[in-house]
């Protein structure tokens, strides 16, 4: 490889001419996408910055909900391609909730979201336990990128929720809205998620794999609870205590106690828990990420935006 070419084959693998892409693309949807969302992680007993390559802020036409979309961001060349193991439990038995990929949070304002208001995302896309990078080039097999991305996200989660908290508590009582949150782990390489017969009998027959696997445009993949990660969560949400002793935060859980909301899910009692409570996974907050492909990024994009406005139709202002 010469020089000349040499420089242009690293900057594409670096993922900032895909960033870039991306970027435009969430701006061609009235999305306001900000470089990064940077955010702060112990590291061997130091607190460090650590960043997510996309973030993106969408507000709908009425203002009546605002909307973030995080995306870290993974340029492959056109040889890999990533596998995912699809969930092999019972659905009585999955951890794949229903409603919790699409974040709605609605505990700190006076707007009432209905319960299934973003179901339907969940209901579109295959829920995976694990996945592995495969490079048909030479025959490798791996999982460093794929857990590295997914252990990005989900470890940015818990700013992102304090600093949607800190706008709405933080607002004018007439203009605190619910928001909305989504992690995206977006990948130049196709997706591909294990047949129900897959098995190593399976695997040696095959000639591609899509003989052992289907290929997908997204799904949605586990991030398993682990005591590092609440150690992280909660220390992020104590960091930020003050919150709870904010008149508006006092407001919206009576205001939401008078409305029949269960204890553990008024605002003042959920912040308490996030700050104080690591061995809790918080399932609903910071366990489900969805893995996309380039192609399908501005389909996805759009669903998304869809669910959520769906969402504020069967919404109601508590009194």
């Amino acid at each position: 490889m010469n020089e000349n070419k040499k420089w242009k084959e690293k900057l594409i693998s670096s993922s900032f001419p895909l960033e870039y892409l991306v970027s435009k693309k969430l701006a061609a949807y009235d999305i306001a996408v900000g470089n990064e969302f940077s955010y702060s992680r112990n590291d061997a007993g130091v607190l460090k910055d650590f960043s997510i390559d996309i973030n993106g802020s969408y507000w709908n036409e009425e203002c009546t909900y605002s909307l973030n979309f995080l995306i870290e961001c993974k340029q492959r060349h056109d040889k890999n391609k990533w596998l995912f193991m699809s969930d092999p439990n019972t659905p009585d038995f999955s951890a794949h909730t229903l409603g919790c990929t699409l974040r709605a949070i609605d505990e700190f304002s006076r707007i009432d979201l209905p319960p299934d208001a973003t179901v339907e995302l969940d209901e579109m896309m295959t829920y995976v336990v694990k996945g592995v990078e495969i490079d048909t080039s030479n025959g490798n097999v791996y999982d460093n990128e794929i857990k590295h991305g997914i252990s990005q996200l989900a470890y940015s989660l818990p700013d992102v929720m304090i600093r949607n908290i800190a706008h709405c508590v933080n607002s004018h009582p007439s203009v605190n809205i619910p928001f909305f949150f989504v992690p995206i782990l977006l990948t130049t390489s196709e997706l591909f998620v294990t047949n129900n017969d897959f098995s190593m009998d399976r695997i040696r027959e095959a000639q591609e794999i899509s003989d052992i696997a289907v290929n997908v445009p997204y799904l949605i993949m586990e991030y398993q609870h682990t005591p590092g990660f609440g150690i992280h969560r909660a220390e992020r949400f104590f960091a930020f205590n003050y919150l709870q002793g904010l008149p508006q935060i006092n407001i919206v859980s009576e205001l939401r106690k008078k409305n029949g909301e269960y204890s553990f899910k008024l605002p003042k009692e959920l912040l308490r828990d996030l700050s104080s409570q690591p061995h809790m996974p918080f399932c609903e907050y910071f366990s489900q990420i969805i893995v996309c492909s380039l192609q399908n990024i501005d389909n996805l994009v759009q669903e998304i935006i869809g669910i959520a406005d769906n969402a504020l139709e069967g919404a109601k202002k508590l009194a």
